[in-house]
């Protein structure tokens, strides 16, 4: 599968793509923006945390009605369903670069979430899931260098 990152090289870099996972477009877009850049170990951790409504991740764009936070943001939530998907592709990542032979401590260079085409129902029957593509990619931090 491609992703949508312009310089993607298959030889030092790994990636990990979901497709049409169960979360809303809007956090997945606040979750790609907290985790880029970020070590995989430490994107999964603080992942972990937002599960148990530990950490708040920031919420920029998608902020309207947003309550305030503790610590250095304004506007954040706990979107608990969206790292529950998350987190494995995290260490799907992972285990994409052991595969590969890519070694060292990992650092997220691009992550990215997309709408997917919406499936329309004819009828009566109104309504669609609401679903998103998430795609990741990590490369070693001294390569980045």
């Amino acid at each position: 599968m491609k992703t949508s990152m312009q310089n993607y090289d298959s030889k030092k870099m790994s990636k990990a793509i979901g497709r049409n996972l169960p979360f809303s477009f809007k956090v997945a877009c606040e979750v790609a923006r907290y985790i880029k850049g970020m070590s995989l170990t430490r994107a999964i951790r603080e992942l972990e945390e937002v599960q148990k409504i530990k950490r708040a991740i920031p919420y920029m764009r998608f902020n309207q009605d947003t309550p305030h936070r503790r610590g250095k943001m304004a506007a954040g939530r706990y979107p608990e369903k969206a790292a529950r998907y998350v987190i494995p592709l995290l260490k799907s990542l992972k285990t994409n670069a052991a595969d590969k032979g890519i070694e060292g401590e990992l650092e997220i260079v691009h992550s990215a979430a997309k709408k997917p085409s919406i499936r329309r129902r004819y009828g009566r029957v109104k309504g669609t899931k609401r679903l998103t593509h998430f795609e990741l990619v990590a490369m070693p931090m001294e390569a980045k260098k």
